[in-house]
């Protein structure tokens, strides 16, 4: 809990260490856990080994608790043997993409005779312009927006955790602030609401790929907008630390991965850096 403040963090967590240990046998002594138990278990799941290597990483937490506790001398996920896995970068769409998906949105929200999902075009439109996180979106209320001076505020909230626990402001583009506009603005409450009040996170991602696949771009997913708008960021040379910020990345070597889509943008800045210097 202390590393990982988001509740869905430390409920993935423990999910994963709970697989693990219905495994291997609650009786089992946690010093008496050996590698080949974490190879064993790992190798009966039939898992991408990208996911293997997830929940390894899970287990490690917990492991390297222990030893912070005494109750160990080592952890025995350094010795689990791991496919390699290649390294995979963020998707990311054209602006165009992510248009043509949220005017279909906005031209097929009607159910019957309510507009249940008429959210969804705004849901789009700001999640490519905020680079904000599905939960962050649909927790976001009005008193965290000030269009007057052109920003929001990611807070925590006492029924929201951000990912990393800390908060952000967000500076509003535009279009962001063009859309927001059209919600609102009201006093209170939700930003973004469903026909019968808040938007569930697993109704969300559903009717946003089922829009996406009806327009034709089916890679579109609520975390895909956040990569976009983070990716247009750095190809457009903001710089990373900026970047970070933006974003909420608790690392910079997170914000990194975004670096490798726009080679030929490094290539124009360090010429144009080095042009003249001798």
């Amino acid at each position: 809990s202390r590393s990982h403040l988001a509740l869905n963090t430390r409920l993935n967590y423990e999910r994963v260490t709970g697989w693990f240990v219905d495994y291997t046998g609650s009786e089992k002594s946690v010093g008496e856990v050996t590698a080949r138990d974490i190879e064993r278990w790992i190798g009966s799941l039939g898992v991408k080994p990208v996911t293997k290597a997830n929940y390894v990483r899970h287990l490690r937490a917990w492991f390297c608790y222990c030893i912070a506790q005494q109750a160990l001398t080592s952890d025995p996920t350094e010795k689990v043997g791991l496919e390699r896995v290649p390294r995979s970068f963020p998707k990311a769409l054209r602006p165009e993409e992510v248009e043509r998906v949220a005017a279909y949105a906005e031209a097929h929200c009607r159910d019957g005779r309510q507009r249940s999902s008429a959210w969804a075009a705004p849901f789009i439109r700001l999640g490519a312009e905020t680079a904000m996180r599905r939960n962050e979106l649909l927790h976001l209320t009005w008193d965290r927006v000030n269009l007057g001076d052109g920003h929001l505020t990611v807070a925590c909230t006492d029924s929201f955790t951000t990912k990393s626990g800390a908060e952000r402001r967000i500076p509003l583009s535009e279009r962001a602030g063009a859309v927001l506009e059209r919600l609102g603005p009201e006093t209170g409450g939700l930003v973004l609401t469903g026909g019968n009040g808040p938007i569930a996170p697993r109704t969300c991602s559903g009717v946003v790929k089922r829009f996406a696949v009806a327009a034709g771009v089916p890679a579109l997913t609520p975390h895909v907008l956040r990569h976009s708008c983070i990716t247009w960021l750095v190809e457009r040379g903001v710089p990373l630390p900026v970047v970070q910020r933006f974003a909420g990345h608790g690392s910079i070597d997170v914000t990194m991965r975004y670096a490798h889509v726009a080679p030929d943008l490094v290539a124009e800045k360090v010429r144009a850096a080095l042009s003249g210097a001798w």
